[in-house]
Order: C-alpha cells, then sequence, then structure tokens
C-alpha cells in the first residue's frame, strides 16, 4: 500500500472509530495545509470525545511545513479543550512538556520555551 493510499485507509477507520463510538488514539505530524485533522479533532470533540492532542515539537523542520503545523497548533489551541506541548529538540531531555493550554489559555509554561513556539513567550 502507497503512503496516501494508507492515509486515506487510516482516515476512514478514524471516522468508522469515531461512529462507533470506540476510543482510540492516532498520530499525526500536524502538516495537513486543509486542516483534515483538526477538523476530524473539533468532530469528536463534539460527538462528545475527549480529545487532548500532544504536541511534539523540533527544531529545524522545513520552513513551510513548519509554517502549517504551527497554524495548525495555534488553532487546535484556540478550538480544543487541552492541548499539551512538548519539546524533543534536546536527545538529553526528550519528551519535555513545555506548555499545557486549556480552552485556549495557557495554564503551564516550563521554562525556557523553545524557538519554534511562536507567540507563547510568557509576558513580562
Amino acid at each position: 500500500m502507497r503512503a496516501y493510499e494508507a492515509a486515506e485507509a487510516a482516515a476512514h477507520i478514524r471516522l468508522a472509530l469515531l461512529e462507533q463510538r470506540e476510543s482510540f488514539v492516532f498520530e499525526t505530524v500536524f502538516s495537513d495545509p486543509v486542516g483534515d485533522k483538526l477538523a476530524f479533532l473539533l468532530q469528536a470533540e463534539r460527538k462528545g470525545y475527549t480529545v487532548i492532542p500532544c504536541f511534539v515539537g523540533l527544531d529545524g523542520p522545513d520552513q513551510s511545513e513548519e509554517r502549517v503545523t504551527m497554524e495548525n497548533l495555534r488553532q487546535a489551541i484556540r478550538e480544543l479543550p487541552h492541548v499539551l506541548v512538548f519539546d524533543n529538540g534536546d536527545l538529553a531531555r526528550p519528551f519535555r512538556k513545555v506548555a499545557v493550554f486549556e480552552r485556549g489559555r495557557a495554564v503551564e509554561r516550563h521554562l525556557p520555551l523553545p524557538r519554534w513556539l511562536p507567540g507563547q513567550r510568557p509576558r513580562g
């Protein structure tokens, strides 16, 4: 099965699980420019699922992909009730939790915040 066929099959499986009200977890790089993954998360949340995206970021991805990913992350923070953000840029401290957002507001920030997390620096 080719990559796009696999992605389409995975999307169908996610929708079937949603309709069956089954619990599930899925992974995405959140880089789709159309916003299908975010739309799916919002649909699941409206159907009563507890949706908690765990975003793991890195320094240095391709710039255009990074912009799409960051826009999807910003929108998820605004529209989903809970979003966890992790930094995976330091092998000595992998998956370091850097922020927790609830209903669009930062409820936790762990300094230093990574450079790739634009607009989330503490005020002061």
